[in-house]
């Protein structure tokens, strides 16, 4: 099947009507930051709920005769050690760089045929030179408990792709991600603490031809990596190119010869609870940077009969 993607010829960009991009630029800017305020909000909104109850908890737990003043306490001596620790592992002299299990360079192996061999396979590459510096990180507070004591950071930015469609029907893309930089996750979980550190790479696709769209929703999206847990004290250098699979991912129809765009949004996302905990994930050191290297597609259907 590979040789078949090979042989066939490629669509080229095509050129993007003046403003186009441009429009759709700052349509999806907004909208990013219309979902990252609303995210807040939620967040702003659940923390409140949390930090109720886990004062409603310390209060039981004192009036059954523990010192609860005295373990918190302890735990900031705790989470003062935490700090220490992470900055002894910043000032590592030279962080490992540790490719994730299973990535590579992208390259035709990563492409999704057709789902049937009879079908026309036009193979889709787009290129991309654009990359970005970026950064996320939180600080957690208090026991966790609940889930109080929580902050989340979000760090996002697109990538634009315009062509033209060699024939009209199903089509199918997948973003190569790219990153290279440093990732912190740091929390101490106990038997009285509830401490939670995670970072992300998340992405996003947005078609567009015309008047028609679909938009890519961060609840639709899909992750490109992520780590994080209640247990761990990691500081590592990543240097990774990988094509996501699985959620996120869904067939587009377009028409043939109208110039249409697609939209990679990615995302890094950090957050941690509980004090003591921490979480960054961070591409905006020297060398460091987030990009979309490529968009790869397949023809994966012909236009359903009318």
């Amino acid at each position: 099947m590979m040789s078949t993607l090979r042989g066939r010829p490629r669509a080229h960009p095509g050129p993007a009507p003046d403003g186009l991009v441009e429009r759709l630029d700052a349509e999806l800017r907004a909208r990013a930051a219309r979902e990252v305020a609303r995210a807040r909000a939620a967040h702003d909104q659940a923390q409140a709920a949390a930090a109720a109850k886990a004062a409603r908890a310390e209060l039981h737990y004192q009036s059954l005769g523990m010192d609860v003043g005295g373990i918190a306490a302890f735990h900031r001596i705790l989470a003062n050690e935490d700090a220490a620790a992470r900055m002894a592992l910043r000032q590592s002299t030279a962080l490992p760089v540790r490719p994730r299990e299973g990535m590579g360079l992208a390259d035709d192996r990563d492409w999704i045929p057709g789902s049937d061999q009879h079908r026309c396979p036009y193979g889709i590459t787009l290129h991309s030179a654009h990359a970005v510096r970026r950064a996320a990180s939180a600080r957690g507070s208090g026991n966790g408990w609940f889930g109080s004591g929580a902050q989340q950071a979000w760090e996002t930015e697109l990538w634009h792709f315009a062509w033209t469609p060699p024939e009209t029907g199903w089509y199918t893309f997948r973003p190569v991600v790219a990153f290279r930089g440093t990732y912190i996750v740091q929390a101490a979980d106990d038997f009285w603490t509830s401490k939670r550190a995670a970072v992300a790479v998340r992405f996003a696709m947005h078609h567009w031809q015309g008047t028609w769209k679909r938009d890519g929703r961060p609840d639709g999206g899909g992750t490109a990596w992520t780590r994080g847990g209640a247990n761990l004290g990691e500081c590592e250098g990543m240097d990774w190119e990988h094509v996501p699979r699985g959620d996120g991912i869904h067939p587009v129809p377009f028409a043939a010869g109208e110039p249409a765009l697609v939209s990679v949004q990615l995302t890094l996302h950090a957050a941690a609870r509980g004090e003591g905990s921490f979480a960054e994930i961070s591409a905006a050191g020297d060398g460091g940077y987030l990009a979309c290297r490529s968009l790869l597609g397949t023809y994966t259907g012909p236009p359903p009969l009318a």
